[in-house]
């Protein structure tokens, strides 16, 4: 019995520790899994992190694209001009001559028009910049970069996924991503679209995060106004449940920034009424291509590709614009405002304004299959969540 006794003094403890060692060990399995899973996701957020290269030569396409546009438009006036002369010269009918007045005065006004709404308007209407991580719901522990190498690149592993661990004390991982909002008060009473604030709502990779066992932590969201060198912090104030609109406060009033006038929510606006969206894309790239290269290019040397240096740095230059595209409504109902304009890829929470430079829609998003064709939310909707 002593030796049975003595035995099982010995034997129970070793079984004791065997049991907490396979625990710690599947827990250990458990965690690497966990971590390898998300290494796999973070190398598709990864696909939008671009080099300062891969920056350099989207903006020379953008560029390449903007003029083309632009020489387009002007050989459209240019033709259109050419065979009005022509028509005049040959005595045609005034039916015909008529008919290509119309055109050129057509492509004039659109252009006056989209050029007074973005004079008067676009002081108003802020880049918004949002940047978000994960956290392990348990722990509270950020999801980190592993390291990164000699050139600031993250460390990858042998199948090219970003390595990243909740341990140790490297830089979380924050993925940016820019929209647009717009002022309504003088306060700082910002309106957007919801997903601006809760953009892992939308996104396949994140929501395969949040299953892994991760939550979403907004680490930032703040919006820069154009000709105001800083930014200005945001915080949520409501969000609708059943449209993609959010208000948000800035923290300090927006001194000097002109807010946006809202059309009554009993005005209905009317199909073919013309309109001009003021938005910002969601990528840096065509807003630097709007710029002399030389001023873009010391932007780059001075930021790199870092998306939240780059919006500092054009802030700092006062370079912050807005761009303005040009088009008409095409059908309303109660829930939304279709209408067709060039507004391009990120351009989501901008204002849509009419002849009389008031905000009908928010800009939500676009029909992929339509180019151009764009979905709007009824001001009344974003009326019902600010504040009374």
């Amino acid at each position: 019995p002593v030796r049975a006794a003595a035995a099982a003094l010995i034997v129970i403890p070793l079984l004791i520790i065997v049991a907490l060692g396979i625990t710690t060990y599947r827990q250990y399995q458990a965690a690497k899994a966990a971590e390898q899973r998300m290494a796999e996701l973070v190398s598709q957020f990864e696909t939008g992190r671009l080099t300062r290269t891969e920056l350099e030569q989207r903006i020379e396409r953008e560029r390449r694209s903007v003029a083309e546009l632009s020489r387009q438009r002007d050989e459209l006036v240019a033709k259109l001009t050419a065979s009005l002369r022509e028509q005049e010269a040959a005595r045609r009918s005034q039916q015909e001559i008529q008919a290509i007045r119309r055109q050129l005065s057509g492509l004039e006004s659109a252009q006056k028009f989209a050029e007074e709404v973005v004079r008067r308007f676009e002081g108003g209407v802020g880049l918004l910049q949002g940047g978000y991580g994960f956290k392990e719901k348990e722990t509270g522990r950020p999801l980190r970069y592993e390291g990164f190498d000699s050139i600031g690149n993250p460390l990858l592993d042998k199948d090219g996924n970003t390595l990243v661990t909740v341990e140790g004390a490297a830089p979380p991982i924050v993925i940016y991503y820019a929209g647009t909002g717009f002022l309504v008060d003088k306060v700082g009473t910002i309106v957007t679209n919801r997903h601006m604030i809760r953009m892992w709502e939308t996104y396949e990779p994140a929501q395969q995060a949040l299953q892994a066992g991760f939550e979403p932590d907004l680490r930032t969201l703040r919006i820069f106004f154009p000709g105001v060198p800083e930014p200005f912090n945001l915080q949520l104030a409501g969000a609708s449940e059943r449209a993609d609109l959010a208000v948000l406060w800035t923290d300090r009033p927006p001194a000097g920034v002109t807010p946006l006038t809202l059309a009554p929510a009993e005005e209905t606006p009317l199909a073919g009424e013309p309109v001009v969206v003021l938005s910002y894309p969601g990528s840096f790239d065509s807003i630097l291509a709007r710029l002399a290269k030389p001023v873009s290019d010391e932007i780059i040397q001075e930021a790199g590709s870092d998306a939240a240096k780059l919006a500092e740095s054009l802030a700092r230059r006062r370079l912050v614009r807005p761009l303005a595209t040009q088009g008409h409504v095409s059908n309303v109902s109660p829930e939304s405002i279709t209408f067709e304009a060039g507004a391009g890829g990120g351009s989501s929470g901008g204002p849509v304004l009419d002849r009389k430079g008031r905000v009908i829609a928010v800009n939500s998003a676009g029909f992929g299959k339509v180019r151009g064709l764009n979905l709007g939310l009824p001001i009344r909707l974003a009326r019902e969540l600010l504040p009374q």
